[in-house]
């Protein structure tokens, strides 16, 4: 062993031990029970998916929806009687949270989400049909109260709004307007312009919800809360629009009663997709085609009453879903084969449950400074990754033996399917920088 492989061993090491000696715990469970002012705090066993009571976080106002920074050091959360968001530090060892502030809203926030820089809040406010973007703070994690924009949306009822995973575009469903708007998004200045058409108008009264990205194809997948289905859209990352692949339904072949779909979630390794049933008391499963990305149903699992919200686990192995009614949240295991649901059990929660988001701080966006770009995606992964940077990258194992190394050009793709499952570090030198990141294989 030369010299350089010797410090490459070496600083290998001492990030693995830096690593444990800092991420003692690092999976959370979040929820925020609306109706009792409070985010409960778990801590997840990330063996087996059980939960320990960290904490109930007193949040005044109807706490609802939940946004986490990309660097995960700070908690966004919109309170709804109220009409204001609070901003949070995140205790990466006990995932406790610290107020920061407290600012007004625009009105009655119902969603948000931040842009993949950390520095933009996005919301929008249902009752209103408005939608507005608030600068943040990066480093203190501190939301200006002036809105950067405010705006009337297209449609009636927006319920999310977010960009798109190039932090390029930004989509905003409206529910009851029965439509997705589409804008351009400048991130360097939080402006956006409508795209042309502004909008995709649905064939049929389905009311678009909540949607999500496939990670590694431009595919779109929203849920649609007036006709109880999913819909496939084709996302074109060079000129933003959407164009409707598929529809499929979230319900069983012959069920007439009433229901709403709500939310909707992928797996990092996108194989699978899940929906939640309001009514029809379950959340829905459906295979992800690894070729086109189109979907199959794959079964409908019982769950708590009114499911509005729940998450899956950074890793996919579970998924946490909350009764809006109920006041329960229901966790289960992800068959990562198959992608059935196998229940674990069930945890007293508070009161009108109205969001669930996991946390893992010991997984990284890979974000690279240079670029404002992630430098590889997916983590965790079960196949490979995409690289979106030049230069070297090397692969590490847990104890510092080098495994691979390999010239990258930009958005090329490292086959990683002859790896063990694991962590392993990832190491990519560019013209500029070096970078070190744990990566999961699963």
């Amino acid at each position: 062993m030369n010299v350089n492989e010797v410090k490459n061993t070496f600083s290998v090491l001492i990030f693995l031990l830096f690593s444990v000696l800092v991420v003692a715990q690092s999976s959370f469970v979040y929820i925020s029970a609306q109706g009792s002012n409070f985010i409960s705090v778990y801590s997840m066993n990330e063996s087996n998916g059980s939960l320990t009571k960290v904490e109930d976080k007193d949040v005044a106002g109807g706490p609802a929806s939940i946004a986490i920074s990309p660097d995960k050091k700070f908690m966004y959360v919109s309170q709804r009687t109220n009409k204001t968001f609070s901003s949070y530090s995140i205790d990466i060892t006990t995932g406790k949270l610290t107020l920061i502030g407290t600012i007004a809203a625009v009105d009655n926030p119902v969603n948000i989400s931040t842009d993949n820089t950390g520095k933009y809040l996005l919301s929008a406010y249902f009752a209103a049909n408005k939608a507005a973007i608030y600068t943040i703070n990066p480093t203190t994690g501190v939301i200006n109260p002036t809105p950067l924009s405010s705006f009337t949306t297209a449609g009636i009822n927006p319920h999310a709004i977010k960009t798109d995973p190039g932090n390029n575009f930004l989509y905003i469903t409206n529910m009851t307007g029965n439509l997705i708007q589409q804008f351009s998004f400048n991130e360097a200045t939080g402006d956006i312009s409508a795209l042309n058409p502004a909008i995709v108008l649905p064939e049929n009264t389905d009311g678009p919800r909540h949607f999500v990205f496939h990670n590694s194809k431009n595919l779109l997948y929203a849920s649609n809360e007036l006709s109880n289905t999913i819909t496939v859209y084709n996302f074109d990352s060079s000129t933003g629009l959407l164009l409707p692949l598929q529809t499929i339904s979230s319900l069983p072949t012959g069920y007439t009663l009433t229901n709403k779909v709500a939310d909707i979630h992928i797996t990092p390794d996108n194989m699978f997709l899940y929906a939640s049933n309001r009514g029809y008391d379950s959340v829905a499963g459906f295979i992800i085609d690894p070729s086109t990305g189109l979907l199959t149903s794959n079964g409908f699992y019982p769950t708590q009453t009114s499911p509005r919200a729940f998450d899956i686990d950074e890793t996919g192995s579970f998924l946490f879903a909350a009764g809006e009614t109920s006041g329960k949240l229901s966790n289960y295991k992800i068959n990562k084969v198959t992608g059935v649901l196998d229940s674990i059990g069930a945890y007293t929660i508070g009161s009108n449950p109205s969001w669930v988001r996991c946390l893992n701080t010991s997984i990284t966006s890979s974000y690279n400074p240079e670029k404002n770009q992630t430098l590889f995606y997916p983590n965790p992964t079960n196949k490979g990754i995409y690289v979106n940077t030049s230069g070297d990258i090397s692969v590490f194992s847990i104890s510092g033996q080098k495994l691979l190394r390999q010239k990258m050009d930009g958005n090329s793709y490292l086959a990683l399917s002859e790896f063990k499952n694991g962590v392993y570090i990832v190491k990519i030198e560019t013209a500029l920088n070096t970078f070190q990141e744990k990566l999961i294989k699963n």
